[in-house]
């Protein structure tokens, strides 16, 4: 029992240092502290949990899918929005 909470705790600490991995190097690279890095990674976790309500998969296993649809929606954004700018 004690070995699944050390799991977990693994698990979401790992996925915490990568949000703010992600954060820094934005940060470290446009000298600009861009929010809305939150919001992709809200389309994943959101995505994980889409997966796991309509076909029942764990969101450890729909991490891979959940990168990828935050990715492009994060490309999307930057050709559609910031790219014209």
């Amino acid at each position: 029992m004690v070995e699944a909470y050390v799991i977990s705790a693994v698990i979401f600490g790992s996925l915490f240092a990568l949000m703010a991995i992600g954060l820094t190097l934005t940060y470290l690279t446009t000298k600009v502290p861009n929010f809305a890095y939150g919001s992709f990674v809200a389309i994943g976790i959101y995505t994980a949990y889409t997966l796991f309500k309509l076909n029942a998969i764990s969101p450890y296993y729909t991490a891979v899918v959940s990168f990828v649809i935050a990715g492009l929606a994060s490309a999307v954004m930057y050709l559609l929005v910031l790219k014209p700018l």
